[in-house]
C-alpha cells in the first residue's frame, strides 16, 4: 500500500515536471489529466484536484502573459491556440451527459470523492474550459493589435 502511494506521488510528480515551454506543458498536462480521468484510482483523486488547480492557473499566467505583449509566450503557445479543447475537459464533458450518469458516478466512486469533491471537479474542469476559451480570445486580440 505505502510503495503504491510513494510510486503513485512520484508519477505524478514527474508527469508534471515539465521543461518551462509553455506549449508543450499545455500539451502534456492535458494528457497526463485526461489519462488519469480515464484510469481513476482513489490514491490519486485529491492529486488530480490540485493538478487541475494548477493547469489552470499556468492558462491564467499564460494569457496574462499574452495580454502584456510577452512575445515569447505567444510565440511559444502558438502551435496549440487553435486547437480544440484539452483533452481531459472534452473526457469531462462527454462524462457530464446525462447519458453517461452511470459512468460519472462510476468515475466518482473510483476516486473516493466526497460530494464537495465532486463539485470541485466539476467547477475545475468549467473554469479550464474557460480559461482556454479566454486564452484564445486574449491571443486573438493580441494579434490584431486591438490589446
Amino acid at each position: 500500500m505505502c510503495f503504491n502511494i510513494f510510486f503513485t506521488i512520484l508519477t505524478v510528480f514527474v508527469e508534471i515536471s515539465f521543461s518551462g515551454n509553455d506549449c508543450q506543458t499545455v500539451k502534456q498536462m492535458s494528457q497526463v489529466l485526461n489519462k488519469r480521468i480515464k484510469t481513476p484510482t482513489k490514491e490519486i483523486g485529491n492529486i488530480l484536484l490540485e493538478d487541475i488547480e494548477k493547469f489552470n492557473d499556468i492558462l491564467w499566467e499564460i494569457r496574462e502573459a499574452i495580454r502584456d505583449g510577452n512575445s515569447t509566450v505567444m510565440e511559444d503557445i502558438k502551435p496549440i491556440i487553435n486547437a480544440t479543447l484539452p483533452s481531459f475537459v472534452v473526457t469531462y464533458e462527454t462524462l457530464a451527459k446525462k447519458i453517461n450518469k452511470e459512468k460519472r458516478k462510476e468515475l466518482y466512486r473510483s476516486f473516493n470523492w466526497t460530494e464537495e469533491a465532486r463539485k470541485r471537479f466539476e467547477f475545475l474542469c468549467v473554469d479550464a474550459k474557460f480559461q482556454w476559451e479566454t486564452l484564445q480570445v486574449v491571443y486573438d486580440l493580441r494579434i490584431k493589435n486591438i490589446i
